[in-house]
């Protein structure tokens, strides 16, 4: 897998097909699922670190990147990594690649980027069956457990781990596995809420002398 493949695998998250057994104050992970949506909706701003480490079955070597994400409901977004910088304003996305100075102009709706938010924390509603696991520790948070996995034998990330924060119900740690067995792992860090955004963010200005290609 390339690394270009794999930055376009990071920002959907979490409602499904049938309730398991309930875990954590008599929530079942529908329940869980929910609430995280809720607060993910509801968010006037938010804003965080996140580290992604991508892992290759095959070979086992990994790869890491870090960046930051600022999310406004489910379509509103900026991701920056030390490469690559991803905006979108609702309806239109901008994907800049720093080393090769080029932007990529494509309709929202139209991508399947899993590096967007939307597919990070929001798109897993038909595809996935869900199941709880043991409460677990994550960067001293207490954390539900869900594991996913996928009803389609076509469908690029076939299982998810994800580890929500209890109360606060934001996503701690989020592991994918695709196709091919590789993992991709998630590390979300000094999460934000309700911080004031500039409308400005979610537009990308584009870089003077940079490639356009409009898809």
């Amino acid at each position: 897998m390339t690394r270009c493949r794999r930055n376009m695998s990071l920002a959907a998250f979490f409602i499904f097909l049938f309730s398991m057994s309930s875990i954590g104050e008599g929530l079942n992970p529908q329940d869980i699922l929910q609430r995280v949506e809720e607060t993910l909706n509801a968010a006037k701003g938010i804003r965080v670190d996140f580290e992604e480490i991508y892992e290759w079955k095959q070979t086992g070597e990994k790869q890491s990147l870090q960046g930051e994400l600022i999310l406004n409901g489910q379509n509103q977004f900026r991701v920056t990594t030390q490469d690559q910088i991803i905006v979108s304003d609702g309806v239109t996305l901008w994907t800049f690649s720093k080393p090769s100075n080029r932007v990529l102009i494509d309709r929202l709706e139209q991508t399947d980027n899993t590096l967007l938010p939307q597919q990070l924390f929001f798109s897993y509603k038909k595809d996935y069956q869900v199941k709880a696991a043991k409460e677990e520790t994550v960067g001293g948070a207490t954390c539900s457990v869900l594991f996913l996995s996928s009803n389609k034998k076509d469908v690029y990330i076939t299982q998810i781990k994800a580890w929500i924060e209890k109360d606060k119900w934001i996503p701690k740690k989020i592991e994918q596995t695709d196709l091919s067995k590789n993992r991709i792992t998630y590390i979300l860090k000094n999460v934000e809420i309700n911080i004031p955004v500039d409308p400005g963010t979610f537009q990308f200005v584009i870089p003077e002398g940079a490639e356009v290609i409009k898809l």
